[in-house]
C-alpha cells in the first residue's frame, strides 16, 4: 500500500537537459523506464517544478537500484 512505501524525489537541478531517462531496477529484475527532459512536455512531469525530476516511491525498509541517462545536443550538466 501506499502508506508502506515513502515518496522521495529525485531532481536534476539543470532544465537544459533534451532528454532524461530513470531506469528502475525491481526486485524480481523487472526494469522501469521513465522519460523527461526539456523535449518532453511539462505537463508529464510528476511534480510541477522548473527542474526535471521524477517520484521515485520505495518500501519502508527496502533499497532500490537506479540508473540516470542524460542526453543534450549543446552542453550539460547533470548536477
Amino acid at each position: 500500500t501506499v502508506s508502506d512505501r515513502q515518496r522521495w524525489l529525485l531532481s536534476i537541478e539543470y532544465p537544459l537537459l533534451d532528454h532524461v531517462t530513470l531506469y528502475t531496477i525491481e526486485p524480481d529484475a523487472r526494469i522501469g523506464e521513465r522519460q523527461s527532459g526539456d523535449r518532453t512536455a511539462f505537463d508529464t512531469r510528476d511534480t510541477v517544478l522548473r527542474y526535471l525530476n521524477f517520484s521515485v516511491w520505495i518500501p519502508a525498509g527496502e533499497t532500490r537500484e537506479f540508473y540516470l541517462r542524460a542526453a543534450s545536443q549543446s552542453s550539460m550538466q547533470v548536477p
